[in-house]
């Protein structure tokens, strides 16, 4: 049975890479990370790595841009992203439209962050018929996607943790808005999928979260909400299957 695999890279502030392999063909997601630490966690093998997808030019998602494409892997993300990294290199590929990746189709879509021209991506897998969508480093989805059966999804704080680490001085003041503005909170999700069709769904993949404004039970809550199988990314690897449920 062919099965979609994830590979998490590093998912948080610090840093953002994970690795979606499909009957043998890989697409990574972010290279937020030194392109060393990519490569010792990819065993430096790059063969089947069909290109990169890039959501937005901070560093915690796209430190290692310009390694990756010196190492031959064509870049995909938008416009405004390719403009604030300055890059100009013929691996770089303007995502403004849907294209595929061998057994990949993948459409990118429009997020809010305080960036030039943030994406998200919804990524089909032409052998499996499998749907995945793609999105971090937003406070919300303007979308509503059909048939998705998995969710990689940036949950990134709980604004009552947050507002309790501003009052002890852990979090400073001016970081707030740019937190309420920027990033997915726990509740805000759960309101997302409470509006979502989530019948296709077999797994959510909670990414990004805070190291400060984050807890513990972020799975149980998203799990209870759903009735979703619900993983956090750590630095593991999460097998993705519809069958059997």
């Amino acid at each position: 049975m062919i099965k979609i695999k994830l590979k998490v890279l590093a998912s948080g502030s610090s840093g953002n890479a994970y690795l979606l392999t499909s009957s043998g063909r890989s697409i990574l997601l972010e290279c937020g990370i030194r392109f060393e630490e990519i490569k010792k966690k990819l065993n430096f093998n790059f063969d089947n790595i069909l290109g990169c997808l890039l959501t937005h030019e901070h560093m915690d998602h796209a430190k290692s841009v310009t390694n990756v494409l010196a190492h031959g892997i064509d870049c995909y993300m938008s416009q405004g992203t390719a403009d604030a990294l300055q890059l100009n290199h013929h691996r770089l590929h303007i995502a403004n439209e849907q294209f595929t990746l061998d057994n990949f189709t993948i459409m990118p879509f429009k997020v809010e962050h305080d960036v030039k021209e943030p994406l998200g991506f919804l990524i089909y897998d032409n052998i499996t018929k499998e749907k995945l969508v793609f999105a971090t480093d937003t406070p919300y989805l303007i979308y509503r996607f059909n048939n998705v059966n998995y969710y990689m999804i940036e949950c990134n704080y709980d604004r009552d943790k947050l507002e309790e680490n501003i009052e002890t001085g852990v979090i400073n003041h001016s970081m707030r808005n740019r937190l309420l503005n920027s990033h997915f909170e726990i509740n805000s999700l759960i309101e997302y999928f409470r509006f979502t069709d989530l019948k296709s769904c077999r797994k959510i993949v909670l990414i990004h979260l805070s190291s400060n404004n984050s807890s513990d039970d972020f799975q149980a809550r998203i799990q209870n909400a759903t009735g979703i199988d619900t993983e956090i990314a750590w630095n593991q690897n999460i097998e993705l299957r519809l069958y059997p449920f």
